[in-house]
């Protein structure tokens, strides 16, 4: 259950805009599930993570919140943990075979709980390098414009 997905997808929407984290969320929906099945499932992740997505970038317009990585690493794991109780909001009608959707997801809590702990872990590892390479593109896509 850790996977950098979300927090790609947390960088993309604050530092790239809502357009590029939209697409690069469909394309490894649709990629990750050409190799492990399609199912209803991937809709309900491109539609999770599209929340997720819309709430950084929208928090990524509070300057105290851009500015703090304690924060940003607070929304990362948090957002493991809402990612999966949106999921079972659309899973338990479909896969639980009680009828009770609080029973089907805190069945699935602990690794809801991983993928928060996950999240900010990676978070605290990988934005500094993806910070740091997207800093050398601006600059490189800027100097490239300025010879055209």
């Amino acid at each position: 259950n850790v996977q950098p997905v979300t927090v790609i997808l947390i960088f993309l929407s604050m530092y790239m805009g809502l357009t590029d984290a939209l697409i690069v969320n469909c394309l490894v929906m649709f990629i990750s599930n050409m190799y492990l099945g399609f199912g209803p499932w991937t809709f309900y992740q491109i539609l999770s993570y599209s929340i997720i997505i819309f709430i950084s970038f929208f928090l990524s317009k509070i300057k105290k919140f851009k500015n703090s990585m304690l924060l940003q690493t607070v929304f990362a794991a948090f957002s493991g943990i809402f990612y999966g109780f949106i999921i079972s909001i659309f899973t338990a009608a479909m896969f639980s075979k009680t009828t009770n959707f609080f029973v089907y997801y805190l069945n699935g809590l602990y690794f809801d709980i991983m993928h928060g702990v996950g999240n900010a872990v990676l978070y605290v590892l990988l934005i500094p390098p993806l910070k740091a390479a997207l800093i050398k593109y601006i600059k490189l896509w800027l100097s490239l414009t300025y010879l055209v």
